[in-house]
């Protein structure tokens, strides 16, 4: 998903959370669902690029940015999944042998 984010005269605004235990409005532009391998100009203005919760590149006005989205990228474990059938196999208990 690619967003811009606006504070002046958003399109849509959005509870959002910002930081750790708080959630803000916050105003959004544009968004719209990335296409792969094509490539996102990013503006000539000052701003930070989030890349997945915890990980940002600060952009300054004179940087000129393109980013893109490759789907040749590692592979994530869906933690939900992962313990369900951790349980399935019977290793988690409702009794505790001591």
């Amino acid at each position: 998903m690619r967003i811009e984010l606006e504070s002046k005269n958003p399109n849509l605004v959005v509870n959002a959370p910002v930081t750790p235990g708080e959630i803000f409005n916050v105003g959004i532009s544009t968004h719209e669902i990335m296409i792969p391998d094509k490539k996102y100009i990013v503006g000539s203005k000052s701003c930070t690029i989030a890349l997945d919760g915890e990980r940002t590149i600060p952009v300054n006005k004179v940087d000129q940015i393109a980013i893109s989205l490759r789907l040749n990228g590692p592979n994530v474990i869906n933690p939900f999944k992962t313990l369900q059938e951790y349980s399935k196999s019977g290793h988690f208990s409702d009794q505790l042998s001591l």
